[in-house]
This record gives structure tokens, C-alpha cells and sequence, in this order.
């Protein structure tokens, strides 16, 4: 096990005065905390969110749920994502425009964009212009692209409170769930 500590600056020190690792719960999701339970201050695969202007994009909410904005755009850190087989995409949040998405970017060892696919929390014309900012749900079934190694999500215009891959099943598990929503 390796631990890595990148500071903002050269002139920047961090002290540890104690450290303790400890195993996760498993939270049934192959992306790193998919609720964003751990709190604004940790380092959970979406370090990029934090910035040092002050620019908040990881805050809690009155509910004391963290909540990922993602302003304009953002990207997350890749992750490893090789197993073939069916997937599900899940996300729950707001956007505040029509203009939104989370697109999952499938990569190879390389890093080379193989394929994306994109997922949307939609909102009418009518609920914009109410102001009705609920939170969505949206899912979105997939089949592993060949050659995939890794994976990261590059998401605009949106709150979210959960995001989550799970594996479903083998590549025929695809089809099986299509026959029954065609029914």
C-alpha cells in the first residue's frame, strides 16, 4: 500500500501527527463513495472538486447530505473498469438547466477515449419555469465497450447526490433487461 499526499503549493507542508487506515464498508457501487457520505474534506476519487479559489463544489446541504455541484463542467478521477458484462448507471439530482448531463468516458489502458455514454436528469420547459429543482433520477443500462481499462465521469450543469455503477449481470443480461421493458 502506497499513500501520497499532493499539496497545492512547494510551499506547502503537511504534518501528520497520527494516521489510521481502515477498511469501507462496501457501499455496492464500483466508483469510490457514491453518495458522497465521507464528507466535503476527504479524498474519495473526486479531487478535482475542491479547489483552491474557494470554489466549493463538494458542500452540505440543511439536510446534512454532501452534495456534489458541478458548476459548469467537472471531471472525476478515473477508475479501473475492465470486467465485461452489463452495467447500470444511476444518478440522482438537479439541474438547473436543460442543458445537463453525466457522461461516463470509457478509456483503454492508454487513457484513449474508447466510447461514451450519457446520462440526463430532464426537466420540462414547464418545471424550469416554476423553479421546481427536486431531485431526478435517471438510469442507464450498458454493455462494457471492448478494450475498456478505465473509466471517469465528466458531468455539467448539475447537484447530485448519488452517482453509482454497479455490475448487473453478463453481456446477455442487456438484452434480458430490454425484452422486459418492451413488454
Amino acid at each position: 500500500m502506497q499513500l501520497v499526499i499532493v499539496v497545492p503549493s512547494k510551499s506547502s507542508t503537511v504534518y501528520l501527527s497520527d494516521m489510521k487506515f481502515s477498511k469501507q464498508a462496501d457501499e455496492g457501487a464500483i466508483n469510490v463513495n457514491p453518495k458522497f457520505e465521507l464528507g466535503p474534506d476527504n479524498y474519495s476519487g473526486w479531487s478535482g472538486f475542491n479547489e483552491a479559489d474557494g470554489a466549493h463544489r463538494l458542500y452540505v446541504d440543511d439536510d446534512h447530505r454532501t452534495i456534489l455541484f458541478t458548476g459548469f463542467t467537472a471531471f472525476s478521477d478515473s477508475f479501473p473498469l475492465k470486467e465485461p458484462g452489463t452495467y447500470k448507471l444511476y444518478q440522482k439530482g438537479s439541474n438547473h438547466v436543460r442543458n445537463n448531463g453525466t457522461h461516463l468516458v470509457f478509456a483503454d489502458a492508454s487513457g484513449k477515449e474508447i466510447r461514451r455514454i450519457t446520462g440526463k436528469l430532464s426537466r420540462s420547459t414547464k418545471e424550469l419555469s416554476e423553479n421546481f429543482y427536486g431531485p431526478k433520477e435517471s438510469t442507464v443500462y450498458f454493455v462494457l465497450p471492448k478494450g475498456t481499462s478505465r473509466a471517469y465521469f465528466w458531468i455539467y450543469n448539475t447537484s447530485l447526490y448519488e452517482l453509482r455503477i454497479t455490475r448487473v449481470g453478463d453481456e446477455n443480461t442487456y438484452a434480458e433487461l430490454n425484452m422486459k421493458v418492451a413488454k
